[in-house]
């Protein structure tokens, strides 16, 4: 289902699109305001596929809304609503790649062209591999999710072949779909958002794929942990500094005001895992991106991340990736065996 915010400054406009956009399949009318502002918020706060914008708006014009939301998030389609089809809206259409322009009094055969258009253009989006990951996230299953990340990334690579740019837009749908599965927990404070777009560099290798997943399935669980336990920020803040050290549940409950029985507790019901298996995992992640980007063999690797024995740390990682390191590099690398 797609959702649809309509920001309009008339409430017999934004009543007559709610209607209109009710009657076509797949898309709803989830939220309709009367000023910019109030636009803004909602695209940062709540998932939203689609915008129809009136350029003249109170407290924030539409087109500057406009700006302010394509910014935030490129992957939501903006339509514009004026009362003429003014050059500077054509420009305008042109800069923030719109989705469309609509000319007051609004028609039902407009709305349902441009909707049926852009269900068209994303239909090839969807994704099967994702509802495995979304349903890990929502057991509260921290080691399966990050298993879960493997088919996604494989079927995101498979359907982009070697269109960088089609690999990109398959992989913001899962972020943003992975985001919408989780509004509630990940709206936060102004300006709080998932960890930053993929980079050119991250995409160029068919691991960046995976290890972009996993910083974001991070971040949700993180999140949702520490909206149950405000003192979960105060140990990942933590963990954050400490990741590259050889650290464990000691040194955690010597730098945080919790005992090691609570600590464990509060993993178990938000990770369904250990505070070892979570350290462990941040850290092979650590590791596969130096793998990624770097010359480093697995002994430098294992030295920087805290473990003293090469022999070990492959253990570590067989055990949680479920390959040996050689295994791993041969897939997800292309080294050669």
């Amino acid at each position: 289902m797609y959702r649809v915010l309509i920001a309009d400054g008339e409430p017999l406009t934004r009543q007559a699109l709610s209607t209109m956009i009710g009657r076509v399949d797949d898309f709803t009318a989830a939220h309709a305001v009367g000023d910019g502002r109030q636009a803004v918020s909602i695209c940062r706060d709540e998932p939203v596929d689609m915008v129809f914008m009136s350029t003249v708006l109170p407290a924030l014009s539409g087109l500057e809304a406009a700006r302010r939301i394509r910014e935030r998030d490129p992957n939501i389609a903006l339509v514009l609503m004026s009362t003429s089809h003014a050059p500077e809206h054509t420009s305008e259409a042109l800069h923030l790649k719109l989705a469309g322009h609509i000319v007051k009094p609004i028609s039902f055969h407009a709305i349902n062209n441009i909707l049926m258009t852009h269900k068209e253009q994303h239909a090839f989006l969807s994704l099967e591999q994702l509802e495995g990951l979304l349903q890990s996230i929502a057991a509260r299953d921290f080691k399966r999710a990050c298993h879960a990340i493997g088919p996604v990334a494989e079927e995101i690579r498979a359907r982009a072949g070697g269109d960088p740019r089609c690999r990109e837009e398959l992989l913001l749908h899962a972020v943003r779909s992975l985001r919408a599965s989780q509004a509630s927990s990940l709206c936060g404070q102004e300006g709080e958002a998932l960890p930053p777009p993929v980079s050119v560099e991250q995409l160029a290798v068919d691991s960046g794929v995976d290890l972009h997943l996993f910083q974001v399935v991070d971040y949700i669980f993180q999140r949702n942990g520490i909206s149950g336990h405000p003192v979960l920020e105060q140990i990942f803040t933590f963990i954050d500094g400490q990741i590259r050290k050889k650290i464990g549940l000691e040194d955690i409950v010597r730098y945080c005001p919790a005992s090691q029985t609570h600590v464990s507790r509060m993993f178990k019901k938000h990770f369904n895992a250990s505070v070892m298996d979570y350290l462990h995992m941040r850290k092979l992640h650590l590791a596969k991106m130096h793998f990624a980007f770097t010359e480093r063999s697995a002994g430098e690797v294992a030295f920087i991340l805290g473990y003293n024995e090469a022999g070990y740390f492959s253990k570590v990682f067989k055990k949680y990736e479920r390959m040996t390191l050689q295994q791993y590099k041969t897939k997800q690398l292309g080294a050669c065996p």
